[in-house]
């Protein structure tokens, strides 16, 4: 399953506050902000609901992804420029990955881009979304059972601040692995792996864990999640508490989402 990228339909009308940032690579040029103000956006009939970018598969949307989280929460790997839906290297967050000899492993290598607290984007903060994955990965949209990321992934291992490697069960396509799984991957700030509004960053104690640390999730004859209240368990129900867009003005303008590493950030 592909990165949504597609243009929609008009039926409607997004405003976001649009506040200048200064987005940066190691060793490049800074490039200026934007002046700040309102951008008016036209939007499909699917409603904005989702705002953290592990999207379950009621909102798993072109709106929700591509048109209202990418500008705020950039994906691992950005697909589409022009009329074109191939990878972008330079505007993705990490240089492609390194494949092993064998096809098991994949080595990335984030560029040290910044969030908007001025923390650089870690090899930490991906694994952050792969422990996520490991422990609820029926609620994401873009999960398909026995393939790809978590299922058929035996390891991880933080390599260094801005390297991680990724080990398969078995063999990978390359191009298959980058278009279809890593291309479902959004590094999360620390600041989110939390399980309460006066938590420290990281206190949740899921973005520090191995990721075969994580309990393999468990799922009842129902479809109902069975596992061990894991930490990932608890920053999962946590985040998800403030996710929807649609809720009280206070999920809106939760400062869990006021850390982001797009050109956009949420205003309201």
């Amino acid at each position: 399953m592909r990165r949504i990228v597609a243009s929609a339909i008009v039926t409607g009308s997004l405003t976001l506050g649009l506040v200048g940032s200064t987005l940066t690579t190691s060793g490049a040029s800074s490039r200026q902000p934007h002046v700040s103000g309102t951008l008016n956006s036209a939007l499909v009939a699917t409603k904005m609901r989702w705002i953290w970018p592990y999207v379950p598969g009621q909102w798993f949307s072109t709106t929700n992804t591509a048109l209202f989280q990418q500008p705020m929460y950039r994906p691992l790997y950005w697909f589409g420029k022009g009329t074109s839906i191939s990878v972008q290297p330079d505007l993705s967050l990490a240089k492609l990955p390194k494949a092993s000899a064998d096809l098991k492993s994949f080595t990335i290598n984030l560029k040290g881009w910044k969030w908007s607290n001025g923390e650089t984007i870690s090899a930490r903060n991906v694994e952050f979304w792969l422990n996520i994955a490991r422990s609820h990965p029926g609620d994401f949209g873009g999960y398909v059972p026995d393939i790809g990321i978590p299922d058929r992934v035996a390891s991880t291992q933080i390599l260094s601040p801005t390297s991680i490697k990724i080990t398969m069960k078995s063999p990978q396509n390359p191009n298959w692995f980058l278009y279809n799984a890593l291309a479902t991957v959004t590094p999360m700030p620390t600041k989110w792996d939390v399980v309460s509004k006066t938590g420290a960053a990281g206190s949740g104690g899921c973005s520090a864990m191995p990721f075969t640390a994580v309990p393999l999730a468990v799922y009842n004859d129902s479809g109902k999640l069975i596992s061990g209240a894991s930490a990932c368990d608890r920053v999962f129900t946590y985040l998800s508490n403030f996710a929807n867009a649609a809720g009280s003005a206070s999920n809106n303008n939760n400062a869990l989402w006021k850390v982001y590493d797009g050109p956009w950030a949420l205003a309201n």
